[in-house]
């Protein structure tokens, strides 16, 4: 305690002599105030506060202890750690982590051809926000990450949400390919993943988002330069089923003409911001499409084969700790992690194992499953590979070169 208490006295010092202060809202909850002047907080993200204005932006969210919650796009992590002191212990903050499977496809392909050459590829790239989960003080947070392309807009977290976050990513979300590559013939649906945070909300749930602002009318035009047409973001939105529940000007900054890139070095870190909130009507029929308890037990001791008449198959064995163990077919392990339920009904791995897979996420439909019995063997096809749940603890013999067929 002493040792806190002193790291506190000399943060509060080193805040004083650099000129570092916390900036807080006058109405601001205590709790709000509290995660703000978090001492855990690294420096150089409390020196953006007086542009950022947190307080006012986590005030106006309306999340609050216990609360579980979604940070969407949550770039650098400047809010992660203010979003986990403000839900507390008993909340729960899944920071998810937008990825372009084109981009994921270029890397690995760049690296294969690196391995080719004789050369040693460099660490395969993980969003910095992975380190905040693995800090004691911040062991409400999980990060998750996710491709957005994938279902039409996946967005996948184990439990309702009270409340989605964003805060100065949502123009990145937008463009080919979630702009990275640039090149990338692909775009997101970003109404299809609205939709998506919708199901997963709890009925009366929030959507804050937060952004630097373009002219009117410009609608996405300008993401490049990091700014975007409010009204264009409220139509996407409300496209989904959100209601809009008001704004706040606590961001805004008159004297930014928005005809320069939101980073420039004018601006001081401070363009002309919304806040906008939405909400999920209170009367909003439960879109929760987890299965009950009775159809999870039915996976404990089976095991799901997947590529079933394919060169490349894979064994995957789901217990009742959530934990899950992959194999190929070299016998050797492949992924493990834990898996769960979402709230489109589709059995999802958060992989743990290797490094560079560790947080992303897979999602299957078993939707066709829960019509058996649990325990019973079943088959269906998924972008053309068969699957199949098989009764116990089933691993192919050590010749794999002629698979049995099924």
């Amino acid at each position: 305690m002493l040792h806190r208490l002193a790291f506190a006295f000399a943060f509060a010092f080193l805040a004083f002599a650099t000129g570092i202060a916390t900036a807080q809202a006058a109405d601001a909850p205590p709790v709000v105030s509290a995660a703000v002047a978090d001492v855990g907080r690294p420096i150089a993200e409390r020196a953006r506060d007086a542009a950022l204005k947190p307080a006012d932006v986590l005030a106006f969210s309306g999340i609050k202890a216990n609360d579980k919650i979604a940070e969407f796009a949550p770039g650098d992590g400047y809010y992660t750690r203010m979003l986990s002191k403000l839900v507390g212990p008993k909340g729960r903050v899944y920071a998810i982590v937008p990825m372009s499977d084109v981009a994921e496809d270029v890397v690995r392909r760049d690296n294969e051809d690196m391995k080719a050459r004789g050369e040693t590829p460099p660490p395969y790239p993980q969003p910095p926000i992975l380190a905040i989960q693995d800090i004691q003080d911040y062991n409400n947070v999980t990060v998750f990450w996710q491709s957005l392309m994938a279902f039409g807009g996946e967005f996948s977290v184990p439990e309702q949400l009270d409340a989605v976050f964003s805060a100065n990513t949502y123009h990145l979300l937008h463009g080919k390919g979630l702009a990275v590559p640039s090149f990338s013939p692909f775009t997101v649906d970003m109404v299809a993943v609205s939709r998506a945070m919708y199901q997963s909300l709890k009925p009366g749930g929030t959507y804050l988002v937060s952004d630097a602002n373009t002219k009117l009318g410009m609608g996405f035009m300008r993401v490049r330069d990091g700014r975007i047409d409010a009204n264009g973001v409220k139509t996407e939105i409300t496209a989904a089923g959100f209601v809009f529940d008001g704004e706040s000007p606590a961001l805004a900054n008159a004297a930014d003409d928005h005809a320069k890139p939101a980073s420039d070095d004018s601006l001081k870190g401070a363009p002309d911001r919304f806040i906008l909130r939405f909400k999920k009507p209170a009367n909003a029929p439960n879109t929760d499409l987890r299965p009950g308890k009775d159809a999870i037990a039915g996976y404990y001791g089976n095991t799901s084969h997947s590529g079933i008449h394919s060169p490349v198959q894979r064994w995957v064995f789901m217990h009742p700790d959530g934990s899950y163990q992959e194999f190929g077919n070299t016998g050797t392990l492949v992924q493990q992690g834990l898996w769960y339920w979402d709230a489109a009904g589709r059995n999802c791995m958060l992989h743990q194992f290797p490094a560079e897979d560790r947080g992303s996420i897979v999602c299957h439909d078993l939707a066709n499953s829960l019509h058996k019995n649990p325990g019973d063997e079943w088959t269906r096809i998924e972008a053309g590979r068969i699957f199949r749940m098989e009764k116990g603890y089933a691993y192919p013999p050590a010749d794999l070169k002629n698979p049995p067929l099924d």
